[in-house]
């Protein structure tokens, strides 16, 4: 429930403030060569999914802000979130910078096992 006509159009606006970034995240992407989507009302912890022939990238967007250290603790929670989660990816929190330009912190990476080699195996 919302108290009057501005909370709703309040809340509608920062919706569409981050349905903006995320389309923003995944232009950039597909221009270095990634194929990306967004996971609209996904509810879960990254908003963007991207991947190429080499990786895969688990994006949580976030507004903008000047400071790293800003970001990193008005959103500990998501970051912790993205850290327990168990998946093999690069998982990245991207924000922008002075209004200008995207700024990516790496909370974790996790590559897969690699599979082990014939000649490590005896030859099988």
């Amino acid at each position: 429930r919302f108290c009057s006509y501005k909370c709703i159009k309040r809340s509608i606006n920062i919706g569409n403030k981050g349905t903006r970034l995320e389309r923003d995240v995944v232009k950039q992407l597909k221009l270095k060569g990634y194929y990306a989507t967004r996971t609209p009302r996904s509810k879960g912890i990254w908003d963007v999914i991207a991947f190429n022939n080499r990786e895969l990238l688990l994006i949580q967007v976030k507004g903008k802000f000047d400071d790293v250290k800003d970001v990193r603790s008005r959103y500990a929670t998501d970051i912790a979130k993205m850290e327990a989660a168990d998946v093999i990816g690069r998982q990245e929190l991207w924000f922008k910078a002075n209004e200008k330009k995207w700024k990516i912190i790496l909370v974790k990476e996790q590559k897969p096992l690699e599979t082990p080699k014939k000649e490590a195996m005896g030859g099988l």
